[in-house]
C-alpha cells in the first residue's frame, strides 16, 4: 500500500512557482497571499479578481490549508475552470493532531456552479456535485488512471516499491532462473507461509509433491550407489540415511531427537511412529563376509549377523526393564513423548551380492535371513540391497499407477435377458388377468 508523505509545515504565506514535471514543465502555481490566508482561515475562496490576477500560465492553481481539528492537511486543485462551471479535486488527511498520525484519506472531486455566484466557495455543502474516494480506494484509481487496461477483470494494487512489484518485474521479462527465485524466496521469506499457499493450489499442491518424489528418489539413487559399492562404511550410510525415515516405510513419521534414551546404549536410528511408539534401528556395514554359511547341509546366518541381532536384543531388554520410567521422565522433563512399552528393532547389514558364496544363488540369501528372523522374537534382519529395494518400490508407485493399472471391466451378458424383450417364460395365459393365481 502506498504510504502518504510526511506533512509539511503549515506556512504563513505562499509565492508562485513552477512546478517540475516528468518529461515535462508545467506551471502549477500557488495562489497570492490573499488567497492563502483566506484558505488558512475558516474557509477558503476564490474571487473574480483572484481569477483576473492570474495569468494563463496559472491555470493548474493549488492551495493547501493548514491543520485545523482532526484535519492534518487539506490540499486542493482546480482541474477546470470554465465560464459555467469550474471543477476541482481536494485530498485530505484526517488524523490525530497530537501525534500527526494520519487515520484516513480522502479524495474529494466537486463541481461548482459558477453562474451562480461570482465567488466560488470550496467549502460550500451543497455544490453542483461531488464524488469522493478514501484510503485503498485513492490507490486504486491510481492504478487505473496509470494503466492500461487491456480486458475486463479482477486486479491487485501492487506498490511499485514493494518486493512484490520487483517479482513481477522479474516474472514478466521471462529470464529468471526458477532455482535462483526459489532460493532468494527461501532465504528472504516465510518458508512455511509459502508451503501454505502452494498447498492452497491444486496445481502448486502437485508441483510440491513431486518435488518432494524426486528428491526422495535421488536420496534413494545416492544410497543404492553406496550400498553397491563393498568399500562403503556404517558411517557414510548412516550420515546419508540422517533423518529420512521414510526409507523404512510408512509406519514411521520421524526420528526422536535423542539417540541415547538408556544408559548404557546409543541407537544409529530411532525412529518413531504415528503413535509415539519407538523403533530401533541397528545400522552395520554393508560388506560382511560370512553373510551366510553351509552348516550340517543348511544354510544358516552367520556368526555377524548373530551378533548384530543380540546387540539389538539387549537394546530391547533394557528398553523394556527401565521404559516405563524413562518415558515419563522424557516426557515431564523435555516434553518429548516415548512409548517404550515393547520395542522393536530392524538390523540391517551386509548385501546379497558381497561375499556370497559362489554355490548360493541371490534368493539363497534372502530366504536364509527368513528363517533366521522366523526363530527371531521383535528382532528382523534384512540387508542393504533388501532396504533399497523396498524404497525403490515405494516411489515408484506414480508409474505403477499408470502401466499396471487393470482395466474395466467388462458388462457380462445378462443371461436371463431375452434378444427379443419377451418373457423368457412365455405369455401367461389369459385367465392370469383375473384375481385367480395361475397354479
Amino acid at each position: 500500500m502506498l504510504q502518504p508523505a510526511a506533512l509539511p509545515q503549515p506556512l504563513n504565506d505562499w509565492t508562485a512557482r513552477p512546478v517540475e514535471t516528468t518529461g515535462k514543465s508545467r506551471s502549477a502555481t500557488i495562489l497570492t497571499p490573499s488567497v492563502t490566508s483566506a484558505a488558512l482561515g475558516s474557509r477558503t475562496t476564490l474571487s473574480d479578481d483572484d481569477a483576473a490576477r492570474s495569468s494563463p500560465e496559472s491555470d493548474f492553481r493549488m492551495w493547501v490549508n493548514c491543520r485545523r481539528g482532526n484535519t492534518l492537511r487539506r490540499a486542493g486543485v482546480v482541474v477546470k475552470s470554465g465560464a459555467q462551471v469550474m471543477k476541482t479535486v481536494e485530498l485530505s488527511h484526517y488524523g490525530d493532531p497530537e501525534t500527526a498520525e494520519v487515520r484516513k484519506r480522502e479524495l474529494r472531486y466537486r463541481t461548482f456552479d459558477k453562474r451562480k455566484s461570482s465567488n466560488i466557495d470550496f467549502d460550500a455543502a451543497d455544490p453542483k456535485s461531488t464524488w469522493f474516494c478514501e484510503n485503498e480506494e485513492i490507490e486504486r484509481l491510481l492504478a487505473f488512471l496509470h494503466s492500461d487496461i487491456a480486458r475486463t477483470g479482477r486486479y491487485q494494487v501492487v506498490d511499485t516499491d514493494s518486493p512484490g512489484a520487483a517479482l513481477l518485474e522479474l516474472l514478466e521479462t521471462n529470464e529468471v532462473d526458477a532455482r535462483a527465485l526459489v532460493d532468494a524466496l527461501v532465504r528472504n521469506c516465510n518458508v512455511e507461509q509459502i508451503v501454505s499457499l502452494l498447498a492452497d493450489n491444486d496445481l502448486g499442491l502437485s508441483a510440491a509433491q513431486s518435488a518432494v518424489v524426486r528428491r526422495r528418489r535421488e536420496l534413494v539413487a545416492h544410497l543404492r550407489q553406496l550400498v553397491d559399492n563393498p568399500a562403503s562404511t556404517e558411517t557414510q550410510i548412516q550420515n546419508l540415511i540422517g533423518n529420512a525415515y521414510w526409507i523404512f516405510g510408512g509406519r514411521y513419521v520421524g526420528v526422536a531427537e535423542r539417540r541415547s534414551l538408556t544408559m548404557l546404549d546409543q541407537y544409529d536410528i530411532p525412529l518413531l511412529g504415528s503413535d509415539g511408539t519407538l523403533h530401533i534401528v541397528e545400522l552395520k556395514g554393508p560388506s560382511i563376509e560370512h553373510l551366510i554359511a553351509w552348516h550340517r547341509n543348511h544354510w544358516i546366518a552367520g556368526p555377524e549377523v548373530h551378533r548384530a541381532a543380540s546387540q539389538a536384543m539387549s537394546y530391547l531388554r533394557s528398553l523394556d526393564e527401565d521404559g516405563l520410567g524413562l518415558s515419563k521422565k522424557f516426557e515431564n522433563e523435555l516434553g518429548q513423548h516415548y512409548d517404550m512399552s515393547r520395542v522393536f528393532a530392524t538390523v540391517v547389514i551386509g548385501h546379497s551380492d558381497h561375499h556370497r558364496p559362489a554355490r548360493a544363488a541371490r534368493d539363497v540369501v534372502a530366504r536364509t535371513l527368513r528363517q533366521y528372523n522366523a526363530g527371531l522374537n521383535r528382532v528382523e534382519v534384512i540387508t542393504y540391497d533388501q532396504l533399497v529395494e523396498s524404497a525403490e518400490r515405494a516411489l515408484a508407485f506414480e508409474n505403477d499407477s499408470k502401466n499396471t493399472r487393470p482395466p474395466a471391466p467388462q458388462p457380462a451378458d445378462d443371461p436371463w435377458s431375452s434378444p427379443d424383450s419377451e418373457n423368457p417364460w412365455g405369455s401367461l395365459p389369459s385367465e392370469s388377468s383375473s384375481d385367480e393365481p395361475p397354479f
